[in-house]
């Protein structure tokens, strides 16, 4: 697939969501222009298994973060403005907070962490899926896109086993919230770190270089 851009994890990002956008189903990018997205993964794999092994020695935070700022318990998706306070709750979904979530990284448990906001830096083995946590105020258009997102999760979480642990940038931003939504109306277990990268990188523990795994567009 060819695609004009710079750097290449970018140019990766946007061609899925063109391969998605034409195709209407989850894509899987190989090559963009002349460069190999499977290298994306192998430094995406080999930083995520070095990043588990530290977090096994490194100390915990002193506890999960307190958000007093935030919204209403959830009804809706939000369409308008991805940012501001986040709700208090969202149906379906329990919270999740930093301390919490690296005991759950630590643990046998295997949990997906799905990343919604897809920068440059994760955490580690977070599937970055660009485009998830839309929505839209047409309801077909809303329709069809949660229809692809919920193949997307389908591919990644086969039969709905094991938690999902949604996030993305920090604990004023909607897409993370507007993904758990979805990903809970269909009776996943399904986590949602408020926090995102920012509470991650704040508590000291350490981000992986992203690779995109898929994208999801109306």
């Amino acid at each position: 697939m060819a695609w004009k851009g710079g750097q290449p994890r970018r140019v990766a990002w946007r061609a899925l969501y063109e391969c998605v956008r034409v195709s209407n189903e989850p894509c899987r990018v190989a090559v963009v222009n002349d460069f190999l997205v499977q290298d994306l993964y192998k430094v995406w794999a080999a930083a995520s298994d070095e990043a588990v092994q530290k977090l096994k020695s490194l100390p915990e935070p002193a506890a999960d973060e307190r958000y007093e700022h935030t919204e209403l318990r959830m009804l809706r998706l939000r369409t308008d403005t991805f940012a501001g306070p986040t709700p208090e709750t969202i149906p379906g979904v329990k919270e999740v907070g930093t301390r919490s979530l690296l005991a759950m990284i630590r643990s046998a448990e295997s949990a997906t962490l799905l990343d919604v906001w897809c920068a440059d830096g994760t955490l580690p083995f977070a599937k970055c899926v660009f485009g998830a946590g839309l929505a839209f105020i047409d309801p077909a258009r809303d329709e069809a896109h949660e229809k692809l997102f919920l193949k997307l999760l389908d591919a990644m979480v086969p039969g709905r086993q094991g938690p999902i642990v949604v996030f993305s940038i920090h604990s004023n931003n909607w897409l993370s919230a507007n993904a758990a939504f979805r990903a809970a109306k269909t009776g996943r277990n399904v986590f949602w770190y408020r926090g995102g990268v920012d509470a991650w990188k704040a508590a000291g523990l350490p981000l992986v270089p992203t690779a995109p795994v898929g994208a999801v567009t109306e």
